[in-house]
């Protein structure tokens, strides 16, 4: 087990907001697994706290590893507990640790065990089919709505020949489905442990190199020269700032919100309401104005605490949608809009007598201020002519022999044609840019043409697993909650 000293303070800090605990294989030998416990920061990034590689993920190994920790910071009382399916993780906090609020599965895990399973139904097609279901159920925002659809699919899928199997298996999720459904999950701060599978990834593919360690000790090196550059990391976003993945989100949201029609905004007693192109109609609503967290758009000046939306972005991913970017361009609008016309009732009167006064006097000095710089500039030009006559008459009367005189011709002989061909510019008309002809170097590398591509397109897959559409997952919902109930 690894949890070095200072890791304590982010653990105390964090650790009653999110904990994430997940296993992974792959990083190891002789059946050995890595289990990471992980908190979320204040700029919502995964930060690993605590190791444990062990050959055993049951709740006795688990009770030794949490035991471990609550030895450095002491009893920790999280809001919400992200795992896997097992139950293992949740038993053995509970035996050491205390009851989080809220117990979530994470969605990552839950859509893969769906994928992995769906291989019961032997039709392609209805394979296809059963899994846009599930997809719309799992993503079903209202929670009467999600009652029936899911009596619903239950219903179907376990009365139906070719998904009779995968019913049995869905039983197991019909019993526990506050920890994976959406409409549980609103407003939760995180969705999955996406965290920890791409922390995984990258200890996985670039610490250890892609390879199976073959001895332990190579796997601990390669874990705190990982623990290093995080801390370091952690250390450069507090001091100098880091575009996290979060404000890269809001970021590209301000960047949609700019193509949405603010006429669609209606403004409200308790928010304001947006209906969208495909007829959804969205509310929202100002939670949080005292709130000064760094995760924030500096062009709205506003943080992702302050407005909550009902569409996905915000009430399940927890972005600062595109919808609430466009509530409050609307409102710094109204407000400039409204100090504009308090200063232009103000400053009327003192306006228009000002403009009265330029009107009456732009003409004369406009005209005085021309004359005046033609007049100067003509008179620079005299006195420049007239200092080089002086200067070359000066010359000529100071030459007295012939090799000066020689020496004079060489230098006066090539000033003729110079002026001459000044002179021929300036009145000449000016040729246009497109009349003259581009003359390329000859060791210009000339870029070779793009041919046709001659490799065979693969086929569509038919039964390939895709989520519902917006339409789809309605019809869905239509379908369930109407028709079969």
């Amino acid at each position: 087990m690894i949890s070095p000293l200072y890791r304590g303070n982010i653990k105390k800090r964090y650790g009653s907001d999110v904990i994430c605990i997940d296993a992974t294989h792959g990083a190891k030998n002789c059946n050995l697994e890595l289990i990471t416990l992980l908190v979320l920061d204040n700029m919502r990034q995964g930060f690993p706290c605590a190791f444990c590689i062990t050959n055993r993920t049951d709740k006795e190994a688990l009770h030794i590893f949490f035991s471990y920790i609550q030895n450095w910071t002491g009893k920790i009382c999280p809001n919400i507990f992200m795992s896997d399916m097992s139950d293992a993780f949740y038993n053995a906090w509970l035996e050491v640790m205390e009851k989080p609020r809220l117990r979530l599965y994470c969605t990552w895990h839950v859509d893969r065990a769906w994928r992995e399973n769906l291989n019961k139904i032997r039709n392609k097609n209805i394979r296809v089919l059963i899994y846009k279901k599930l997809r719309s159920l799992l993503e079903e925002k209202d929670q009467v709505a999600f009652l029936g659809m899911l009596n619903g699919f239950y219903q179907q899928i376990s009365t139906e020949r070719d998904t009779e199997k995968f019913g049995k298996y869905f039983l197991n999720y019909m019993k526990n489905y506050e920890l994976w459904a959406s409409c549980h999950r609103l407003y939760t701060v995180v969705n999955s442990n996406m965290h920890l599978e791409c922390m995984h990834g990258v200890f996985k593919n670039i610490y250890l190199k892609g390879k199976t360690v073959r001895t332990l000790d190579k796997v601990i090196s390669a874990l705190m020269k990982f623990i290093k550059d995080k801390l370091f990391d952690r250390l450069i976003t507090i001091n100098k700032g880091k575009i996290t993945s979060k404000l890269k989100d809001i970021k590209s949201r301000h960047k949609t919100s700019l193509a949405l029609d603010v006429s669609l905004l209606i403004t409200s007693d308790e928010g304001w309401t947006f209906k969208s192109s495909s007829s959804k109609v969205y509310f929202i609503n100002e939670v949080d104005t005292d709130c000064n967290c760094q995760l924030r758009c500096n062009y709205c000046d506003a943080c992702i605490h302050r407005y909550s939306c009902t569409c996905m972005d915000s009430a399940i991913k927890w972005i600062m949608c595109k919808h609430i970017h466009l509530v409050c361009m609307f409102r710094a609008q109204t407000t400039k809009q409204q100090s504009l016309l308090i200063n232009d009732n103000d400053d009327l009167a003192g306006e228009l007598v000002q403009n009265n006064e330029l009107q009456m006097d732009v003409n004369p000095i406009t005209g005085t201020a021309l004359t005046q710089q033609k007049q100067s500039q003509e008179q620079i030009e005299t006195k420049q002519s007239q200092k080089m006559k002086n200067s070359f008459l000066t010359i000529l009367e100071k030459t007295n022999t012939l090799a000066e005189l020689d020496i004079l011709k060489k230098k006066a002989a090539p000033i003729g044609p110079t002026v001459a061909a000044v002179k021929s510019l300036t009145t000449s008309p000016q040729i246009e840019r497109s009349q003259v002809k581009s003359r390329s170097p000859l060791n210009k590398h000339v870029s070779q043409r793009k041919h046709l591509s001659t490799k065979k397109e693969r086929l569509a897959n038919a039964e390939k697993l895709t989520k519902p559409s917006a339409s789809e997952s309605q019809q869905s919902a239509i379908y369930y909650v109407v028709t079969i109930n």
